[in-house]
């Protein structure tokens, strides 16, 4: 079967939504980096914004079909929930641009 108007318009919405999330994902990775730089001397607050990064960022990534970057979010998001934070793991994730 021949796709719709509406399907057609649903899959290139899809298609710009997944150009938008590349081109901004080194800036996200970034974003994350400087959080961590901020929590590593001691500011309030940013591990909260950290999480919920990671949380949006794992969100975005497995609707828009980037089950690895959605993977790598989530363990960063669990890392920061434990009572101990491995920050040295969530920079590494943070810093893989690839």
């Amino acid at each position: 079967p021949s796709a719709t108007p509406e399907d057609q318009e649903a899959d290139q919405a899809l298609r710009d939504a997944r150009t938008r999330f590349v081109a901004g994902f080194t800036h996200r990775l970034s974003a994350m980096d400087a959080q961590l730089d901020s929590i590593e001397r001691g500011a309030d607050g940013e591990l909260n914004a950290l999480r919920e990064a990671a949380h949006k960022l794992a969100g975005l990534g497995g609707v828009l079909g980037f089950p690895t970057v959605s993977d790598q979010a989530s363990l960063v998001e669990q890392s920061l929930l434990e009572p101990v934070q491995d920050l040295a793991a969530v920079r590494a994730v943070t810093r893989r641009r690839a």
